[in-house]
C-alpha cells in the first residue's frame, strides 16, 4: 500500500523569501517596461507588454497621484518592516527602501504572503504616525500596491542574479554569513 503522504524534508523549507512591494501607482499595467499580473507572475515567463493606450487608461483611473517614497517616509517604512520582523519573530537579512519599492529579503516560517500583508499594512500604519503619510481618500490599499515573493532556497540563488537581487545577496553575505553558506551549500 502506498502512503498518501509526503515524506518530511528538510530542502523543501525556503531558507528566506525575496519579497518586494511597489509604491502605489508606479508601474501601471501597459507600461513600457511590461508587466505582470497573476497570470504572468513566474519566473522565465513573459511579461504582459507594452499598451499605452492600457496604461493611460489605468494612469487615469488612480484614485490619487503615484506615490514617490521620500527619505521620511522610507525611514518609516524600515521603521515597520524591522519593528513587524521583531514582533513576530521573523529574520529580516536584507532590506532595501527606495523611491518607489521596497525590497527585502526575509526568513519565515509561513508562506511568503501574510508576511507581505503585514510589511505593507505596518508600512502605511507607520507612515501616518509619522505625520509622512496624507491622503485626500482615506483608504486601505493607498500606499502599497501588489507585491511579489520569491522562495531562496533550493535551485533560487542562480535565478535572482538580476542586478538588483545580487545586491541583495551580497548585503546577506556581508551581514549574515552563517545564513548565506547554508545557501550556498544547499545549491550544490
Amino acid at each position: 500500500m502506498a502512503h498518501t503522504h509526503r515524506e518530511f524534508r528538510t530542502e523543501d523549507i525556503p531558507l528566506a523569501y525575496l519579497i518586494s512591494f511597489r509604491a502605489y501607482g508606479t508601474w501601471l499595467h501597459g507600461d513600457r517596461r511590461g508587466s505582470v499580473d497573476r497570470f504572468h507572475n513566474r519566473y522565465g515567463s513573459p511579461r504582459i507588454p507594452p499598451n499605452e493606450q492600457w496604461r493611460k487608461y489605468n494612469l487615469a483611473s488612480l484614485k490619487q497621484p503615484p506615490v514617490k517614497l521620500g527619505s521620511q517616509r522610507r525611514a518609516a517604512i524600515e521603521n515597520a518592516i524591522r519593528e513587524t520582523c521583531k514582533i513576530r519573530g521573523r529574520v529580516l537579512l536584507a532590506l532595501n527602501a527606495r523611491t518607489n519599492h521596497i525590497h527585502t529579503v526575509v526568513s519565515a516560517n509561513s508562506k511568503p504572503e501574510p508576511v507581505l500583508n503585514a510589511f505593507k499594512a505596518n508600512a502605511t500604519r507607520e507612515m501616518r504616525e509619522a505625520g509622512c503619510w496624507q491622503s485626500e481618500r482615506p483608504s486601505r490599499r493607498q500606499e502599497i500596491s501588489l507585491g511579489r515573493r520569491r522562495c531562496l532556497g533550493r535551485g533560487c540563488v542562480c535565478a535572482l542574479r538580476t542586478r538588483r537581487t545580487a545586491i541583495l545577496i551580497a548585503v546577506v553575505r556581508d551581514h549574515n554569513a552563517e545564513f548565506y553558506t547554508q545557501l550556498q551549500n544547499r545549491e550544490r
